[in-house]
Parts: C-alpha cells; structure tokens; sequence
C-alpha cells in the first residue's frame, strides 16, 4: 500500500468519488487546485482511497463561511472528500491515510466536518475531537479538529 502526494492523479481520484461528492467538487475545482492537496491510497498501481486537504474553504463549505475561515485564520487546513473504496473497505485504509497525513504534517492542525454522527469515534481514533454541532436547511453536520 503507498501513501502518494500529488494533484497529478486528480481526475482519476475524482472517479471514485460517489456522483453527488462529484458534483460538489469537480465543477469548482479550478478555483481550489492551487489551495488543496490530494493524497492518495496506492496498490496494484489502482487508485483505491484518498483524500483532500484545503487551506481555504472547500464548497461544501461555503454556507458555513465565517465558522470555516475562522478555523483558517487559526491555522487549521481542511480535510475533505476522504473516501475508500467499497471493496477495500473494512481493511482499516481509511485510518492509514489519516495516520500517514498525520506523520507528513505532524505539526499542522486539521479541521473537517462529518454528516453522519456515528463517524465521529472513527476520527476519535487519531485525536480528532468534536466541537461544533451545526444545523442548516441541509441537514446536520459536526466540526471536528484535530490540534
């Protein structure tokens, strides 16, 4: 299994995403490129897991604007898009790229926001803690950080 930096895969990595994560990024994606890191999951030379790391809001974000600029300004990057394979999940990848993002930046701090609640102790796992509880016409979303 390899942990790869670089937006070079990006398309391809954008294939896996289910089609409504498709439609909130790839149309906008040339406006956060040059803001956003891709890391990848690697095996057999196939893409089967990844995920993105923004240094200002990601388009998911943008209704909660203020609250996201705020975790910017305090030097907090964005993890989003975090997606495994389904036929590769269950294999503990998802908690692979998140330790192998950790040990490249050990001394950034990430913020990211979860939709269903019961993945918060997954997150848990590598000192990410919740923090907000936000409500919108939407739905509902939790803020995690990790410091």
């Amino acid at each position: 299994m390899d942990f790869i930096q670089g937006n070079h895969n990006i398309e391809s990595f954008f294939g896996l995403l289910p089609a409504d994560w498709q439609e909130a990024i790839v149309p906008y994606w040339v406006d956060y490129a040059d803001s956003s890191f891709l890391y990848i999951l690697m095996e057999n030379n196939e893409i089967i897991g990844g995920g993105l790391e923004f240094t200002k809001p990601s388009p998911e974000m943008l209704t909660h604007f203020q609250l996201a600029q705020s975790y910017f300004e305090k030097g907090y990057n964005y993890l989003g898009y975090i997606w495994v394979n389904e036929s590769h999940r269950g294999k503990g990848l998802g908690l692979f790229w998140l330790e192998n993002l950790i040990k490249l930046k050990p001394q950034q701090k990430f913020w990211l926001s979860i939709e269903e609640f019961s993945l918060h102790s997954f997150y848990e796992k590598t000192d990410f803690k919740l923090v907000h509880h936000l409500r919108s016409d939407e739905g509902e979303e939790w803020i995690m950080i990790r410091e």
